[in-house]
């Protein structure tokens, strides 16, 4: 054999020896592949087995469910609805055996006790008279009228004020009324008529309405000098100028 067969043959070989190398190390690298593909399969079969199992999705429409009981250590306080609702039931049971009403009573007290000391403290009525019953056979007399306190009289007047003079917004002197009333006298001797003279000359409040005249009355609530001169007239007459602590007067007596 040449040196060059030995050769060729060599390199075949070499050529022979590497191809089965490249080949054992492609198998060896297909295998570790597959190995790194079988591991991660299995790291996720065991992800898959270890994950918690899904909650089933709430039904729509259906209520929430109700939150987990915390233990006393979360939530210090669950001991308060307890205790209210054991209040609340010890309240019933003392009502219904009639436990407040003595509390009561003296809660309402007050406002009868105050009603009794008002109607105590009101002076007690003088009781009414029974009347007798009258008589269908008998003819019943018609009530009398109440009695006047004293005589009643009627009366006219003008009045002329001083300063000074009882319930007196005037300025003028007593010399100045007398002589106003002097002159206003002279009118009425003259034929003036009583009412147009009172009209201008009287300082009495609403004159210009009454012309006036006072009506009936009594002595209840006028001066004695007043009263005294209605009572020396006759019905019609005329006084002359009389004197009170209103002023001076022009009287003419009506009834």
């Amino acid at each position: 054999m040449s040196e060059k067969d030995s050769k060729r043959d060599q390199d075949d070989d070499d050529l022979d020896e590497r191809d089965e190398a490249e080949e054992e190390e492609t198998e060896r690298a297909e295998d570790e592949e597959e190995d790194l593909a079988d591991e991660e399969e299995d790291e996720e079969e065991d992800e898959e087995d270890a994950a918690p199992a899904k909650e089933p999705a709430p039904i729509r429409g259906a209520p929430p469910p109700p939150p987990p009981p915390r233990s006393p250590e979360e939530d210090p306080t669950w001991w308060v609805p307890h205790a209210v609702l054991g209040a609340l039931v010890l309240m019933g049971v003392l009502g219904f055996f009639g436990a407040f009403n003595s509390t009561l009573g003296k809660m309402i007290k007050p406002r009868g006790g105050h009603a009794a000391t008002s109607a105590a403290a009101e002076p007690a009525k003088p009781a009414t008279p029974t009347t007798p019953a009258v008589s269908a056979n008998k003819p019943q007399t018609p009530p009398k009228p109440p009695q006047a306190a004293g005589p009643v009289y009627g009366a006219k007047h003008l009045v002329v004020q001083w300063k000074g003079a009882t319930r007196s917004k005037q300025e003028r002197s007593k010399e100045e009324a007398l002589k106003r009333t002097e002159e206003a006298l002279g009118k009425l001797k003259g034929g003036a008529k009583f009412e147009d003279i009172a009209k201008e000359y009287s300082d009495e409040p609403g004159v210009a309405n009454t012309g006036g005249n006072l009506g009936r009355f009594t002595r209840a609530g006028f001066d004695p000098k007043f009263v005294d001169a209605v009572e020396k007239l006759k019905v019609g007459e005329q006084s002359g100028v009389v004197e009170s602590a209103f002023g001076y007067h022009i009287i003419v007596r009506t009834e």
